[in-house]
């Protein structure tokens, strides 16, 4: 099936390669939500001399004040306008002589330029103005018949809420119906999203696309998910580094490379560190890393990670995201791209903690995924998030997502002559063998030093405080 790229930034991801040549789409959604943007990023998009574009407005902005507000956008051509495409106002007809005669003037419209995309703004107008639903069906099917006939890729645009963009008439001629959402939460901040109802011919990727509008346009994250089938490929077998001697000792010269590694603790007990010491490490081999943060200043960490040994210019990438901002499939997508821009063999995430604020209850789903994609890349990960009960029984927030990493290092206060100090075992190490001693460990600014074992006796990970 011939394909019409939408020129909105991951939407043919989401569509399998662009709308079916051909076909009629209903773009939904209430005001507001971008439909006309994305409309108009699509037409200026596609649109050439040999293969023009028509928009037809009805009661939308006029012409001039369309025009105006399409000049802070990248996308938008001045000199395509009137050239590869052309714009008409059926606004006049469809108020003075009613909906038929509109649909005839846009007929009319097609024979006189063939235009090989099309854009109807807004649709819903010719069944408001409609003496009744009964009048308004025959010439939804009209037109869509008309349409059908032509060589040409429609959008019909429309102010629908979600229950309602089911229930007309236009649902059940068109091939597709895309719906936009803009909610606003209790903090008054909006969630724009898309997402595709149905598209005659064509699979696509469901559930809600989180979408933002900058000065490129419309943009979209596709939605976060497992593939339905892992993909193939031979495990590595080289031990890698973690940065940190003594619990490299613990796993017999680190952990497989490409797997992922989760350190859980307490907050103060050095996931950070240990994170940093495993990008020194990659450093020293020459490997490119990723450091994406949820809480530390980028430049913190930078400094920090100098402390370490990495070089000022190292092969290291630090990416910063406020959590208050977080919105989890937009952020892995940015995550994603970073991390093959520079080649990156490591990726530290710090915390997982952070990132439930984002993925709400897609939390488990949504980590799973974002470790697979690595995986699949075999490129290693190194994870850190927050326990809970501090000195009593411990306990992993975020129940199952230990099941997530190939190596869990389990991070502890203890008590001892009225000072705190800190422990350490490995929980899990995948595919190799690893001791399962207790460790005393210290955090300083030199970094994570690891000291001897843990007395015989002594019940550190089961709680009890000093017991």
């Amino acid at each position: 099936m011939t394909r019409v790229p939408t020129h909105v930034p991951h939407l043919d991801e989401v569509i399998q390669g662009g709308f079916p040549r051909g076909s009629l789409v209903l773009l939904a959604g209430r005001a507001g939500t971008g439909k006309t943007l994305l409309a108009l990023q699509w037409l200026f998009g596609n649109a050439t001399e040999e293969a023009s574009g028509l928009y037809c407005t009805t009661l939308s902005e006029p012409q001039d004040k369309l025009l105006r507000h399409l000049g802070g956008y990248r996308f938008f051509d001045p000199d395509a306008v009137g050239d590869r495409i052309r714009f008409a106002d059926l606004g006049p007809v469809l108020l003075e002589q009613g909906p038929g005669t509109a649909v005839g003037e846009l007929e009319r419209l097609l024979r006189a330029h063939e235009p090989t995309y099309l854009v109807v703004d807004s649709f819903r107008a010719f069944g408001d103005l409609a003496p009744s639903a009964e009048a308004f069906r025959p010439l939804v099917f009209r037109l869509g018949a008309h349409l059908a006939t032509l060589p040409v890729t429609t959008l019909l645009l429309g102010e629908y809420g979600d229950h309602e963009v089911m229930e007309t008439v236009a649902a059940s001629v068109v091939d597709g119906i895309v719906y936009l959402r803009n909610d606003v939460d209790p903090d008054r901040s909006g969630r724009r999203s898309l997402r595709l109802v149905k598209l005659r011919g064509s699979g696509f990727q469901e559930g809600e696309h989180p979408l933002w509008i900058d000065a490129a346009g419309v943009r979209v994250a596709p939605r976060y998910s497992t593939p339905e089938r892992p993909v193939t490929y031979d495990p590595l077998d080289r031990q890698v580094s973690s940065g940190v001697e003594g619990l490299d000792r613990l796993t017999g010269g680190g952990v497989l490379e490409g797997t992922a590694t989760l350190f859980v603790g307490e907050p103060g007990t050095g996931k950070t560190t240990f994170c940093l010491h495993a990008v020194a490490a990659a450093a020293r081999r020459g490997e490119p890393s990723l450091f994406v943060s949820f809480q530390e200043d980028p430049n913190q960490l930078a400094r920090a990670a100098q402390r370490l040994g990495v070089p000022a210019d190292g092969p290291v990438e630090f990416f910063y995201t406020s959590p208050v901002e977080l919105g989890s499939d937009r952020h892995v997508l940015d995550v994603a791209r970073r991390a093959e821009a520079c080649g990156a063999r490591l990726v530290a995430v710090d915390s997982l903690t952070d990132l439930r604020a984002g993925a709400g209850d897609r939390y488990l789903a949504f980590a799973y995924s974002l470790v697979q994609h690595f995986k699949d890349r075999r490129v290693s990960l190194a994870l850190t998030l927050e326990s809970s009960d501090l000195f009593g029984t411990v306990r992993i927030s975020g129940v199952g997502i230990s099941h997530v990493a190939d190596n869990v290092v389990l991070l502890r206060y203890l008590e001892e002559d009225g000072r705190l100090g800190t422990a350490l075992t490995v929980l899990k190490a995948r595919g190799i063998e690893h001791s399962r001693e207790i460790v005393r460990y210290t955090v300083d600014t030199d970094g994570i030093r690891v000291l001897g074992r843990i007395e015989p006796g002594r019940r550190v990970f089961e709680g009890g405080g000093g017991g």
